[in-house]
């Protein structure tokens, strides 16, 4: 799979991402080395439904600030967004501010942080049951390491 069904990056820099520059333009691809960060978004479909994943996946241990960045990323996955003491609804809503979220409703939730060039963007999929939120997904609400 490739964009428009996912889009990556990779390498110690991770402003954005889209798809890799090698892919498009040319010339060689990035070699992962220890500290680099690869990052996709995926956009899953099944049964005409869209699903967005967002994985951050680090090679050896993240440095302290990239752990820090998963951890607002935590907080905002797990904290309440509040949107009722906003004045203005964000694009996409009724022009009367008014939506009901009720059972059946699926969301893509995708925090992430970014500073001095570095960044971590984590989430996935949660949906509303008659028994609560249901996270259709685990794997990528944290930033996964590997050796």
């Amino acid at each position: 799979m490739r964009w428009p069904f996912m889009l990556e990056r990779a390498g110690r820099s991770g402003f954005a991402w889209n798809i890799p520059e090698w892919f498009g333009m040319g010339g060689a691809p990035h070699v992962l080395r220890r500290g680099d960060t690869i990052a996709a978004e995926i956009f899953a479909f099944y049964g005409g439904m869209e699903s967005q994943q967002q994985i951050d996946v680090c090679v050896g241990e993240p440095d302290a600030l990239l752990r820090e960045l998963e951890e607002v990323c935590r907080e905002s996955y797990e904290v309440d967004p509040a949107l009722s003491h906003l004045e203005r609804l964000p694009g996409g809503m009724g022009l009367d501010g008014d939506f009901e979220i009720t059972e059946g409703h699926a969301f893509a939730f995708e925090p992430n942080a970014l500073r001095d060039g570095k960044r971590v963007c984590i989430g996935g999929t949660v949906l509303l049951t008659a028994s609560g939120p249901e996270e259709l997904n685990t794997i990528p609400n944290r930033l996964n390491v590997v050796d």
